[in-house]
C-alpha cells in the first residue's frame, strides 16, 4: 500500500515537472526593428540572396528555418515564391526532421550579417523564373537573441 502511494506521488511529482518544462519560454525574440532581413532577387546568379542584418545584439535562427545549399533543409510552407502565374513551393532536403535538443543555429551579429540564398532550382523552371521580373520570393524569419 505504501509503494502504490509513493509510486502515484513520484508519477505525479514528474508529470508536473515536465508539463512545466513544456510550457517555459526561455526565448527571447528581439523586436522587428532591430533586425532587418534583405532579400535579393539575383537574377544573373539564379538565385535569392538573403542577409539577415541584426542592430543591435547577437540573434539566432534555427538551423532548420535557414536555407542550406540553395533550398531549406526543411520543408516549410510559409517560404513560396510568387509570380506572375501562381504560387510556388520551395523545395526542401528533407520533409521533417527531429533534433533532441534542437537542430543548432546560425547566427548575425551587428558586425557579421547572415547570408544564406534559395535557388531557382529549388522552385521551378530557371529559366522562366529568370525570365518573370515580378517574381517575389516570402520568406518569413523570426530571430531569437543568442544565449
Amino acid at each position: 500500500m505504501n509503494n502504490t502511494h509513493l509510486l502515484r506521488a513520484t508519477a505525479i511529482a514528474l508529470l508536473l515537472a515536465v508539463s512545466g518544462c513544456a510550457t517555459t519560454n526561455t526565448f527571447e525574440r528581439p523586436p522587428p526593428e532591430s533586425y532587418e532581413l534583405q532579400i535579393v532577387d539575383n537574377v544573373a546568379a539564379h538565385r535569392f540572396d538573403l542577409t539577415l542584418v541584426s542592430h543591435d545584439r547577437a540573434i539566432c535562427v534555427a538551423n532548420e528555418n535557414w536555407p542550406e545549399t540553395g533550398r531549406m533543409p526543411v520543408a516549410n510552407d510559409k517560404v513560396t515564391v510568387t509570380t506572375g502565374q501562381a504560387t510556388l513551393p520551395v523545395d526542401a532536403a528533407m520533409f521533417d526532421v527531429y533534433c533532441p535538443g534542437g537542430c543548432g543555429q546560425q547566427r548575425a551579429t551587428p558586425k557579421k550579417p547572415l547570408t544564406g540564398f534559395i535557388s531557382y532550382e529549388a522552385v521551378g523552371n530557371v529559366a522562366e523564373l529568370a525570365a518573370d521580373p515580378d517574381k517575389q520570393l516570402h520568406f518569413r524569419v523570426q530571430p531569437t537573441y543568442c544565449r
